[in-house]
């Protein structure tokens, strides 16, 4: 995971402002990097990095813990609900929009996500 951070901070003009803002306030760094399509939407690596900060904003506001969830298709980074099974994989929500050729707003993304995930909680706790 701190090698994908570091994809999304080295692409950036202000590494060390990415450095150190809070994991809420990098959604400003990845909204600038797809504004300005610094990726290209065949840049997988680099754009699931960019779903791993938006994971750490969702973890800090939601209190997740990031884990490793191995099924039949790999290995996969996730976010976990603790004392629950509930997971959030955010590495794909930038990147399978931005393959799909729809342009991305983080910041209503991240609120969206807020959102459903609250009703998520409410029901599993």
């Amino acid at each position: 995971l701190d090698e994908q951070r570091g994809v999304v901070r080295d692409a950036l003009d202000e590494p060390d402002a990415f450095e150190k803002s809070s994991p809420r306030h990098r959604l400003r760094f990845l909204d600038k990097l797809l504004r300005t399509e610094h990726f290209n939407r065949d840049q997988t690596y680099e754009l699931q990095s960019m779903g791993i900060v938006l994971g750490d904003a969702l973890a800090e506001a939601l209190e997740l813990k990031w884990v490793i969830v191995h099924d039949r298709h790999g290995r996969d980074p996730a976010l976990l609900l603790p004392g629950t099974t509930v997971l959030l994989f955010p590495l794909t929500m930038i990147s399978k929009r931005a393959e799909g050729g729809r342009m991305v707003d983080v910041v209503a993304l991240y609120t969206a996500v807020l959102d459903q995930f609250e009703a998520i909680r409410a029901e599993a706790v």
